[in-house]
């Protein structure tokens, strides 16, 4: 197979055999009753630009690490020409002299990512692809060993918020690979509740500190100090600010690791207690 080389000597899948694939791929999947409109080829070259110049900068010393988001419409064919290109990339990969390029595939439920893979298996015409999943735990030595790893949207998201508390190993099992750093990540669908959307009061955060037992405050002396720097800052902006203006300000800058696993720690502890909330009602624990 025609494979192309970057600067760095990394294996790329030629840009004309993945249109070509795909078109083929679009023809087969329809019986023959699709055809690949121009807007579609342009659609699916755009996917096939991005994606290696994606894999081109992370494979790079470069500081930035950019994201970028295709804003395809609905039967444009993105998951099948993640398949397609997954597929490609690993026949690429066996190249002799080339630098092999790993893929990461992001998809949104169990039963998505057993499709994906079956998929990107069947048009390589090998094992090339596996998901780990609750139903499929594989040991970060068998995903390492695959080109192509298919993971949820759940366990993506479970792998960013350790990585944030300082907890890198659920990331790395998932990023690392036999070829060192996977170079492409695609996002299939968009990722729903990434983002967690929280109203905190001065008085929240009040009843959270004297929930705390006396005692156990040595153990989450980080969670406390942190909680009470929020109040205080909470109480200052309430003082300075009329109603109705609001701001977001970020409290500080890059935050502590070790805290917020002590935040998260406390968390857990303090379901174990019923908490009584000044105005005369209790909180179960």
């Amino acid at each position: 197979m025609q494979t192309s080389i970057d600067q760095h000597g990394h294996a790329l899948v030629p840009s004309q055999l993945f249109l070509s694939r795909m078109v083929q791929h679009w023809s087969k999947i329809s019986d023959g009753e699709m055809i690949a409109t121009p807007a579609l080829k342009e659609a699916w070259s755009v996917f096939e630009l991005r994606s290696r110049d994606l894999i081109i900068n992370n494979a790079s010393d470069a500081p930035f690490k950019p994201s970028v988001v295709l804003p395809l419409p609905t039967g444009s064919g993105k998951t099948e020409g993640t398949c397609v290109y997954a597929a490609l990339q690993a026949d690429a990969n066996t190249k002799s002299g080339s630098f092999p390029v790993g893929v990461l595939i992001v998809t949104r439920l169990i039963k998505d990512a057993e499709r994906l893979v079956s998929s990107i298996n069947s048009m390589a015409g090998r094992a090339v692809a596996v998901t780990s999943h609750t139903e499929n735990k594989l040991k970060a030595p068998d995903m390492a060993d695959a080109d192509i790893l298919v993971i949820t949207h759940a366990a993506f998201m479970r792998a960013c918020w350790s990585f944030g508390a300082g907890d890198g190993a659920r990331w790395d099992a998932f990023h690392s690979w036999r070829g060192g750093k996977r170079h492409l990540i695609v996002v299939d669908e968009a990722l729903l509740n990434s983002v967690s959307h929280h109203k905190v009061t001065s008085k929240d955060i009040e009843l959270v500190l004297r929930a705390i037992p006396h005692r156990d405050r040595a153990s989450f002396s980080g969670a406390v100090a942190t909680l009470t720097k929020m109040q205080d800052y909470l109480d200052r902006q309430e003082q300075k600010h009329a109603p109705g203006d609001e701001q977001t300000v970020p409290l500080w800058a890059e935050g502590s690791p070790r805290h917020a696993l002590e935040i998260e720690g406390k968390r857990s502890f303090l379901r174990t207690y019923a908490v009584e909330r000044g105005d005369g009602m209790r909180c179960p624990p």
